[in-house]
């Protein structure tokens, strides 16, 4: 079930991308309704190599460990992913630098050719280990359907590894009105508890910009 601004205030002009609203459903709880999202296999083609590159390294963790939580040390994530991401023929040349848009601290943005999408190479400088980024992808794509990300491979700039993710470009017409985005939020279940940063007690999910969060 979904909710945008409309619902809760008719004088907004913004639409905001539709999120979750952390009630129970008539089958399952939202909270239910994300772990089965989480659990089941790839439904989609926007989760397809997202749930590929979680496997190879869930094996390659388990490999010679007896514990269900064994996690690769992040080098070694890197090394299976590159590996993994070359043989599958999904490593991704860089691109034309005339169709690059901007960069921030984790990664660069460039046009497709149809300038319709874009294609961000992210370091996942935010996250501890890939696998948790991989997680932080298909949370998104749960939460934020209208931005969800595609993942194409994987490619390497200035000596890093990099995700290489699809998104359509959305081109903004007007500022963020933080105000509004807090109330949406808190609409939708979310308290802010700093900053920009939210939590909602029944999905467990931190929304701490700008990653997203399993709080268990």
């Amino acid at each position: 079930m979904w909710v945008d601004s409309k619902e809760y205030n008719p004088n907004y002009g913004t639409n905001f991308v539709d999120i979750p609203i952390a009630k129970s459903l008539k089958t399952m709880s939202l909270y239910e309704e994300l772990q089965t999202y989480l659990q089941r296999t790839a439904s989609s083609e926007r989760q397809n190599l997202i749930r590929a590159a979680q496997a190879i390294l869930s094996r390659s963790a388990s490999t010679g460990s007896t514990s269900s939580a064994a996690k690769l040390e992040r080098k070694d994530e890197e090394r299976e992913l590159r590996e993994w991401a070359k043989q599958q023929n999904c490593w991704i040349k860089p691109p034309n630098q005339d169709l690059y848009v901007a960069e921030g601290a984790e990664q660069k943005v460039f046009f497709m050719s149809d300038r319709q999408t874009v294609i961000k190479f992210n370091r996942g400088v935010f996250y501890e280990y890939w696998k948790d980024y991989l997680l932080n992808l298909l949370l998104h794509n749960f939460f934020f359907p209208s931005t969800s990300y595609k993942l194409i491979g994987f490619s390497e700039m200035e000596l890093e590894l990099c995700a290489v993710v699809e998104q359509h470009f959305v081109q903004s017409n007007q500022e963020t009105d933080l105000e509004q985005v807090r109330l949406f939020l808190e609409t939708n279940g979310f308290k802010n508890t700093r900053n920009h940063d939210y939590y909602n007690s029944d999905l467990k999910v931190i929304l701490l910009y700008p990653m997203i969060f399993l709080s268990v």
